[in-house]
């Protein structure tokens, strides 16, 4: 008893990193376990083709073409260019940015908003290194045009 009277800062500062390294624990393993199961979901996939790297950079259109119509002469949007960024996950599976990337085209043909048979995927994945992020293109038609 004698001791922990002369190293009372030492025993508290010692309770104090147990709980904190405790708490940390709590928090960090469930985590890990969800992760798990989507490194399974990943590695199911890895069949998708990945795209198509024939066309140059400079064709990829830019978000947000306007198209004017030519029957009524209004200007209406019926096709959107979503240029998309997400994280870059080689490191967990090979084929991870192609599969995020087929994963939000097949939620997108699956809403209300935008026709299925013209959704496309652009033709390039670009990995950008400097922040472990990649960025792909998403056409969309709408199934009801937006007049301006």
């Amino acid at each position: 008893m004698a001791w922990v009277k002369r190293n009372l800062l030492f025993v508290i500062g010692a309770a104090v990193v147990l709980g904190l390294i405790g708490f940390a624990a709590f928090h960090i393993f469930p985590g890990e376990t969800r992760n798990a199961g989507r490194d399974k979901l990943i590695q199911a996939n890895q069949t998708i083709a990945p795209l198509a790297d024939s066309v140059p950079n400079s064709r990829v259109r830019q978000a947000g073409a306007v198209a004017a119509d030519q029957t009524s002469g209004a200007t209406e949007i019926k096709k959107i260019t979503l240029r998309c960024r997400a994280v870059d996950r080689k490191d967990v599976s090979p084929a991870s940015d192609v599969i995020v990337a087929y994963a939000l085209k097949r939620e997108l043909e699956a809403g209300p908003l935008f026709d299925a048979e013209t959704t496309k995927l652009g033709p390039h994945i670009k990995i950008e290194p400097e922040t472990d992020t990649f960025t792909f293109d998403v056409t969309l038609t709408l199934k009801r045009p937006i007049k301006l």
